[in-house]
């Protein structure tokens, strides 16, 4: 869920030909011209981190602000919309379109990448799949087994059993 109308500049990296970071984007480049989301997504993840970890992101202020702090803090709630414009002091549409400008992706979507996120980080811990499905507030093993295929293309247990050094 990288957001460009997040990112505060832009970066340049020299990559010199058969270096690591010219590899990753060949890599990335290859993923995107072949249509694998999934290894784009998970470059995606990895490059959030950097750049967060690396305070290259101006976070939104204000109204919008207060609905992703409230959406972080408690990523497993099943949040509505009107719950979010309510707590930014926004009408339902007008919040909508606020939030997408400022982050690039729907509330809905937000929601969903942080719980893949956490995901992620507790199938590492070697919690049981339902465990790690239920806090990342999922209420049937099912439905979280569905979005976590459908994020990252694969079930929770592929995942696990790739042996994949992310995150």
């Amino acid at each position: 869920d990288i957001a460009p109308a997040l990112l505060r500049r832009t970066l340049t990296l020299e990559a010199p030909q058969g270096s690591i970071v010219r590899g990753i984007f060949d890599a990335l480049r290859a993923a995107v011209c072949g249509g694998e989301g999934r290894v784009v997504r998970l470059l995606s993840d990895a490059f959030e981190q950097y750049c967060v970890g690396r305070e290259l992101f101006a976070m939104p202020e204000g109204e919008i602000a207060r609905a992703l702090a409230a959406m972080a803090a408690e990523f497993r709630k099943n949040w509505s919309v009107a719950e979010l414009s309510a707590l930014a002091g926004y009408s339902e549409p007008y919040f909508i379109r606020r939030f997408r400008a400022e982050t690039g992706v729907s509330p809905h979507q937000y929601l969903i990448g942080r719980r893949m996120k956490e995901a992620l980080r507790l199938l590492w811990s070697g919690l049981p799949v339902s465990e790690v499905a239920r806090r990342c507030g999922y209420a049937e093993l099912k439905a979280f087994s569905r979005s976590f295929r459908r994020w990252y293309g694969l079930s929770p247990s592929q995942y696990r059993e790739s042996g994949r050094l992310y995150p």
